[in-house]
């Protein structure tokens, strides 16, 4: 038997043990219905785009949740969450960008002062931008928690299934003199 089927087999005939194990208490202490939660969560943002990401990006939010639906040794608990979500991110791209007279976001089209074009009468302008970014985004959500109550006592393993909506939102955009800064770094 190679090393990848007796792993599998070890980890079946743990899980098969817990199946089968008789408990008579909980992992988790019995709790009145209705309990509030708060949370408090951060770490790394980033996107994937053409421009390279640069991992200096970072994320925060709250959730605030309670409970609606508990009983001990029930098969399911049920909790609602409210969840509030900001992100801020960065690319930097280290390679030119020419033919910005078909970029609309650059040419002066839509912001007579955001034109790059230095030489509009050249049919092929030699002007360029390197593609650099800074990102915010934020979200708003309240989601439904649905929890394996039984198998979270008997065994300590929290299952959870989540669902919900949202609302996403992105900052307001720079100045002109932030966008300058970023566009030519």
């Amino acid at each position: 038997m190679n090393m990848k089927r007796i792993a599998l087999l070890l980890f079946l005939a743990l899980c098969a043990a817990q199946l089968f194990a008789q408990q008579t208490g909980s992992h988790f202490p019995t709790r009145d219905r209705g309990w509030w939660t708060f949370g408090i969560d951060g770490g790394l943002a980033y996107q994937s785009s053409d421009v390279r990401t640069q991992f200096n990006g970072w994320g925060a939010g709250l959730t605030l949740g309670k409970n609606l639906l508990y009983r001990p040794g029930g098969m399911f608990s049920f909790d609602l969450r409210g969840r509030g979500l900001f992100t801020r991110s960065y690319g930097a791209d280290a390679v030119r960008s020419f033919g910005l007279q078909r970029n609309e976001a650059l040419n002066g089209n839509y912001v007579s002062s955001l034109n790059y074009i230095l030489d509009k009468s050249a049919p092929n302008d030699s002007s360029f931008v390197y593609h650099n970014y800074r990102h915010s985004m934020g979200e708003l959500g309240l989601e439904g928690v649905l929890t394996f109550n039984r198998l979270r006592e008997r065994t300590g393993i929290v299952f959870a299934l989540f669902g919900g909506v949202g609302l996403d939102f992105t900052a307001p955009a720079p100045t002109s003199w932030q966008m300058i800064k970023y566009i030519t770094i």
